[in-house]
This record gives structure tokens, sequence and C-alpha cells, in this order.
């Protein structure tokens, strides 16, 4: 009960003028009691007794709002400063998550860049093959007479068999195309992760198993017109 109120400033939702005013005047109300009690007879005594003690379970009652609200102000104080850090953390995930996304969007795209341009010069030299082969042919065919020997029909019947394979030939580059246009498609479409690698190599063996069949049906052709020629 010796001690005394304190004034430690303004602090936000508490009015601590006001808090002080009404300690003193609790404080004043108790010293006159004080004096009043040597005064009185022993019941007005027991009642002044009542009255203090009143009083002082009202201050402290006081106090332990003040220390409550103290307690409350640092706590929220804290919270604050935990949700400004977790802020910052996640701007910073945000950002990373952004780099790598953009870092393998490029990725992804200088794939397709570069298995699109293997596929269209791998195209267009097998188109270049097939061409010079169907021009060859078509020289031989123009060369022969209308009255044809069994030699010259069984040539023509070889060339027209030549000429189908290289058909079937220019079909399966096509197929090629549109199957390497296809992955391409479901590349741009899924994770970069999955597939990148595993597509590019599968192409690429497609066009050099095409590419080794052409060329084997090139060498058998021009060998069966050599032949047909030293005949003739």
């Amino acid at each position: 009960m010796g001690s005394q109120p304190r004034n430690s400033g303004h602090r936000d939702g508490i009015d601590e003028k006001r808090l002080l005013d009404s300690y003193t005047k609790d404080w004043q109300a108790i010293k006159a009691a004080i004096v009043s009690m040597s005064k009185k007879s022993d019941e007005e005594l027991r009642e002044s007794e009542a009255t203090l003690t009143g009083l002082i379970q009202q201050m402290q009652s006081k106090n332990a709002q003040q220390a409550a609200l103290e307690l409350r102000q640092v706590e929220v104080k804290n919270d604050i400063e935990c949700l400004k850090k977790l802020e910052s953390h996640l701007a910073a995930r945000v950002k990373s998550s952004t780099q790598m996304e953009d870092s393998l969007q490029k990725a992804c795209d200088s794939l397709n860049k570069k298995t699109q341009e293997q596929l269209v010069v791998a195209g267009e030299s097998f188109e270049g093959e097939f061409t010079d082969s169907l021009n060859e042919v078509m020289r031989l065919f123009e060369l022969q007479t209308i009255d044809r020997s069994e030699e010259d029909r069984q040539l023509v019947k070889t060339c027209a068999e030549i000429d189908k394979k290289i058909v079937q030939a220019m079909d399966r580059v096509n197929a090629l195309r549109r199957a390497a246009q296809q992955k391409q498609r479901v590349i741009q479409r899924t994770d970069p992760f999955n597939v990148p690698t595993e597509t590019r190599e599968a192409i690429m063996n497609s066009a050099a198993e095409v590419k080794s069949q052409l060329s084997k049906s090139l060498i058998e052709m021009r060998l069966e017109i050599r032949s047909a020629n030293i005949k003739n």
C-alpha cells in the first residue's frame, strides 16, 4: 500500500493522465479516511476500515488492468513483427519462383526452336535427295522408246517400284514432321522437366532411321539403273 502511482508517459489505448488523476483522488480519500479514523468510535472505525479496504481493492484492480493492457500491447507488437518477417519471406519466395519459371520457359523455347530447326534441315535434305532421284527416273522414262524390249519393260517395272518406294518414303517423312509438330505442342503444354531430352532423341533417331532406309533405296535404284544401261 506504500507504493505510489507511476507516470510512465502516454501509451496507445491508455489515458495516463486520467488514470493518474483517479489514483490521486483515491489516495486523497484514503488519507482522509485515516485521519478521521482516530476521531470516530469503534463502530465508525470498522466502517472506515471497510471503506479503506474497498479503496485498496479498487486500486489493486486498476493496477491489474493496467498490467494486462501493457502485456497485451507487447504481444500485439510481437505479432506485428512476426507478420512483417513472414511477408518479407513470402515476397522472396515469390520472386525466386518467378525467376525459376522464366528460366524454365526460356530453356523450353530454346529446345523447341533447336528441334524444329533440325527437323527442317533433315526434311530439306531428304526432299532434295528424293527430287534428284525422281528426276533421274523421269529422265530414263523419257529416253525409252514406245516399242520397248523385255529388258526395257523390266527396267520400267524396276523404276516404278523405286518410284513407289520414294513415295512411301516421302509419306514417312511427312508423318515424321506431323509427329514432331505434335510432340512440340505437347512440350509446350507440359512441364519441360519431363520430356525435352527424350523427345529430341526419339525424333532424331526416327529421322536417322528414315534417312538410312532412303539412302539404301537410292543406292539400290542407282545400281539397277546402271545395270540396265549396261545391258542396253
